[in-house]
């Protein structure tokens, strides 16, 4: 026909086999005369196209010249984008309510807790500033499907504008997650799951979202990519100008040039990440570097996944804090300090709404699964996650069952301090006084102290890792046992924990003074009236980074200081003054621990942190050192009480004069 020639030599501009020549105006009279009723032959005609020609483009062959006009012509097929006032009260309902919504396009079910999250999250991106938050939920509860499809999808029909990035471990990962949207975004006939996933509770999809709101596939194809995508906007049919809608990024991949409203990562902490300090404190980094500096502001930012431990990347974000100012704040201090992060928690079982109906069986006879979902009943989803497998991983792994189940740091039960020792409070075992002197700042002591005080720094040092460096000053009172005393408090004064070598704890400089955090701690007891007497460090670390230098022993004779290497080794089971000597000590609230300021805060958080997290802790450098202090106590004690004199021989007695009385 005319116009039309076919190349077959590998042009540079072709490929073998295309066909040039057909323009999009003849190939619009071909669509056109197709569907006002003409067979494929009679089309070709009006058109003036080959057989050969027509054939290539119906069957979408890459080299039809007109393949990239039939995906075009395609979309034009779908409904056109639908304006606010325009849309259907189905689709308005579905707009405002999460759970219809589900049940209509994606024919699943939602449990109420998945609502709740929903919700919870348009309000956060109705709100002006910037929303951070972390969202734990126990696996097996569907949180996947719910956070990087349902949802984003939601978003999108709510807000054609909203710019998403899905994030996971794995850029591959992530992709998946924005496929899935995608593929719903584009889906021609509602969704129908086969019987065997109705079975486990899949429904039949009533419409599409395409039906309810118009075509989200823009008419240009190179903006709807695996990875990144573009819906089509009201007026905009290309949206060429428009920021991509959903963008997929792995933390193996970068992504320093997006801005976007609604952030989401999933599932980033792995068991294997938690296990290795170095690995947690990379992903800390990462995360303040990178991840959180992403969003918008009005934006959520949200970090979502099971908890896998009390050092993990949820924790170390739900931790963080920030300084609120006042409009009429004209000072340096904030008005308040809260958290950074919102914190949000499904647990897999409540036991505060557990009325006990779901765990009495009759016995032979199956027990129904008709217990209620939280917030109704105790049970987050009992279809997903049954009564019966709630028992099971309980009694099999009762530590799996806290932390990753119960979204709790660690199993309380576990742990060498309880936090319920440290803040104070009530609990059904009793009272606790707690350890944290709130009108006391560091390197302070009570007033009217009586009795001996002991003053004593311990260290736990390492070439490679943390230090921990404590000064305790103990209170001994006058007893009438036979030691003649006993240790009544313990009073933190201050402690560092930090990365250091040897010669920034103690030094020799060359105009023959001492520098180092050893000689200002020591200048600073001397100061306040409670001069350390006596410094505590490992065996190994005393005798490779301390004793074999002459300097440190001019030091301690200058100061008149013993350095007392402590050995750790079996001694950490020793049945009586173990590790497990410190529960008690804080159980009973013999610690005092100096809490007035922000500073001193944050002297105490990382003793407290793995006190309350020990044995699973990643590390245990302030344990150790605060350890050293219990065991070398009864070393340290002075001698109080009633002294007996000693037998002397005769001849050592003095000589009496004879006029003595």
């Amino acid at each position: 026909m005319g116009g039309e020639h076919r190349t077959c030599g590998g042009s540079a501009s072709t490929l073998p086999g295309m066909t040039r020549g057909i323009s999009n105006d003849r190939w619009r009279k071909y669509e056109e005369a197709k569907r006002d009723g003409a067979s494929t032959t009679q089309a070709r005609g009006v058109a003036g196209i080959s057989h050969q020609a027509a054939r290539d483009y119906e069957a979408g062959a890459p080299t039809s010249s007109g393949f990239r006009f039939r995906q075009m012509w395609k979309q034009t097929e779908l409904p056109d984008v639908l304006e606010t006032d325009q849309l259907g009260r189905e689709a308005r309902r579905a707009l405002n309510d999460f759970g219809y919504f589900r049940e209509r396009y994606l024919g699943r079910y939602s449990r109420p807790w998945m609502i709740e999250a929903a919700d919870t999250f348009r309000q956060a991106l109705d709100h002006p500033d910037r929303t951070y938050m972390v969202v734990n939920a126990p696996p097996g509860a569907g949180k996947t499907t719910l956070f990087t499809c349902d949802i984003p999808l939601w978003l999108i029909c709510r807000n054609r504008g909203i710019r998403i990035m899905l994030g996971s471990s794995a850029e591959s990962l992530a992709i998946a997650y924005a496929r899935r949207i995608r593929r719903e975004l584009e889906r021609p006939t509602p969704l129908h799951p086969p019987d065997d996933q109705k079975n486990s509770g899949a429904i039949d999809a009533v419409a599409t979202v395409t039906d309810d709101y118009g075509r989200f596939k823009p008419l240009d194809a190179d903006v709807w990519r695996a990875g990144t995508f573009v819906v089509a906007q009201v007026g905009d049919a290309l949206g060429s100008e428009k920021e991509h809608t959903v963008t997929a990024y792995g933390r193996d991949s970068g992504f320093l040039g997006g801005r976007f409203d609604f952030v989401m990562w999933d599932d980033l902490v792995t068991s294997r990440v938690v296990r290795s300090q170095d690995q947690t404190e990379q992903m800390q980094e990462w995360w303040d570097n990178e991840a959180e500096t992403r969003l918008e502001p009005g934006g959520l930012l949200v970090l979502q996944g099971q908890r896998m431990g009390a050092n993990d990347l949820y924790r170390y974000c739900l931790d963080k804090q920030t300084e609120v100012y006042g409009d009429d704040n004209d000072s340096d201090e904030p008005d308040r300090v809260e958290a950074t992060y919102a914190s949000v928690v499904y647990a897999t079982h409540y036991d505060h709404l557990c009325d006990m109906n779901h765990r009495r069986p009759i016995p032979g006879r199956p027990q129904k699964n008709d217990a209620k979902p939280y917030p109704d009943g105790c049970l987050l989803d009992p279809w997903r996650i049954s009564w019966k497998d709630c028992r099971n991983r309980m009694y099999n792994a009762p530590k799996t069952w806290r932390v990753q189940y119960q979204q709790e740091d660690v199993d309380p039960s576990g742990v060498l301090v309880q936090k319920l020792w440290i803040n104070g409070g009530d609990d059904e075992h009793g009272s606790y006084i707690g350890c944290l002197d709130k009108d006391r700042t560091r390197r302070e002591l009570p007033a009217g102290l009586s009795g001996d005080l002991v003053s004593v720094c311990t260290v736990d040092p390492s070439p490679t890792k943390f230090w921990s460096i404590q000064w305790w000053v103990v209170q001994f009172s006058r007893t009438e046992g036979a030691d003649g005393v006993e240790f009544v408090q313990r009073f933190l004064m201050d402690h560092e924990r930090a990365r250091h070598s040897a010669d920034e704890f103690l030094d020799k400089q060359p105009d023959g003074t001492f520098s180092g955090i050893a000689a200002e701690w020591q200048r600073a007891s001397a100061d306040s009236g409670h001069k350390i007497k006596t410094w505590i460090i490992e065996k190994n670390a005393a005798q490779r980074f301390m004793l074999q230098y002459s300097f440190v022993r001019e030091w301690m004779a200058h100061e008149q200081v013993a350095i007392l290497p402590h050995e750790t080794g079996r001694n950490k089971s020793d049945p009586e003054y173990g590790v497990d000597i410190l529960g008690p000590t804080y159980r009973n609230g013999l610690v005092r621990l100096p809490y007035r300021t922000r500073h001193d805060q944050e002297v105490v958080l990382n003793l407290t942190d793995e006190l309350t997290r020990y044995p699973d802790a990643p590390t245990d450098d302030c344990v150790m050192s605060n350890w050293f202090l219990e065991w070398n106590l009864r070393h340290l004690r002075p001698k109080l009480g009633q002294t007996r004199p000693q037998k002397r021989p005769s001849w050592l007695a003095p000589v009496r004069p004879p006029n003595a009385r």
